[in-house]
């Protein structure tokens, strides 16, 4: 895909280049046929027609623009001819459409071979001599297009070439961004994984402040709270084991009382009782636990009701009773 739009992009601007270079030649000559067409009737105002100025000034301007200059009285005749090499067309009487064009007042330009007259592509502009309202002559100028697309062809070749270094630091940097986003990626999803095997220790450090960074800052807050709800998790566990093992340590240490006959008889009924109650016990922090859940499920309905907590606190001096009269303490409980 990127090939197709870089040979698209390069047959674009060659296309682009080739039609400014070759608008802005036309626009050179026709700017130096009017320069001398100027220079002409102020020449034949002042009756020099042969003035060396003019004559100078030509071969100057044919040199300048690396064309072919010749001029052309009213009559289509040819009576300067700015041809140093091969044959002079003085004396000869041009009929092409573009003269033509030029002696009805038009200023004309086309490429071609000027009416078969060069073996090779010309580009050709005609510019009319006028004074007041006649048209005393021509301008006719030509100049070869090998030239020019040697000069274009160069430009081409500038523009590949940019075009390619273009292309290749854009192949580079893409390969190193998405090298960078591919690591970043990398590392984000084995903080994932981490995460997901219960390490929250760990955190990603990222520079940057695109998606890709505060994806990273919310991976690294969501392991922040995921350590504090485990943190929570294991004091929970720990406190509900405390809870469960303070009752049953009370059941067997009476159950062993009554077994081996430390507890009288006539006593067992109340320590009975107190180990029912641990059972009891045992049973709501049961109920708790599953109310927990129902209340992180919000599927619970709340049902207030009176709690008597004088009587939790007569049993849990019965329950550690045998403790307060070893240690001889002494405790009294008022209740209104």
């Amino acid at each position: 895909t990127t090939l197709v739009i870089f040979l698209l992009l390069f047959g674009v601007l060659t296309q682009i280049i080739s039609n400014y270079f070759i608008e802005n030649h036309y626009n050179m000559m026709l700017e130096e046929s009017r320069i001398l067409s100027d220079q002409f009737i102020e020449t034949y105002k002042a009756r020099t027609l042969t003035d060396l100025n003019f004559n100078y000034q030509l071969a100057a301007t044919s040199r300048y623009i690396d064309s072919r200059i010749m001029i052309l009285d009213e009559n289509h005749r040819v009576f300067k001819d700015t041809q140093t090499t091969g044959k002079s067309l003085v004396g000869h009487k041009l009929s092409q459409p573009i003269v033509r064009s030029a002696f009805e007042g038009r200023q004309m330009s086309e490429t071609g071979t000027f009416g078969d007259l060069y073996d090779q592509l010309v580009l050709t502009t005609a510019y009319p001599i006028v004074s007041g309202d006649r048209i005393m002559g021509a301008v006719i100028i030509n100049s070869p297009y090998p030239t020019l697309r040697d000069n274009i062809n160069n430009i081409y070749q500038m523009t590949l070439f940019s075009l390619l270094i273009l292309l290749a630091a854009t192949f580079i940097s893409t390969y190193v961004y998405s090298k960078s986003i591919s690591n970043t990626i990398s590392e984000l999803n084995d903080r994932v994984q981490a995460i997901a095997n219960g390490d929250f220790t760990s955190h990603i450090v990222l520079s940057t402040d695109n998606e890709i960074g505060q994806l990273a800052n919310n991976i690294n807050h969501m392991a922040s709270e995921l350590e504090k709800l485990e943190d929570m998790r294991k004091d929970f566990i720990a406190n509900i084991s405390h809870d469960f093992r303070s009752p049953l340590t009370s059941i067997k240490g009476f159950v062993q009382a009554i077994l081996d006959g430390t507890i009288p008889f006539e006593r067992q009924g109340k320590y009975l009782n107190i180990v029912l109650d641990e059972t009891e016990r045992l049973t709501k922090l049961t109920n708790d636990i599953l109310l927990l859940t129902k209340m992180e499920n919000n599927t619970v309905q709340l049902n207030k009701t009176h709690y008597d907590l004088h009587q939790d606190i007569r049993k849990i001096l019965f329950q550690f009773e045998q403790k307060i009269l070893d240690k001889r303490i002494d405790f009294t409980l008022l209740i209104d």
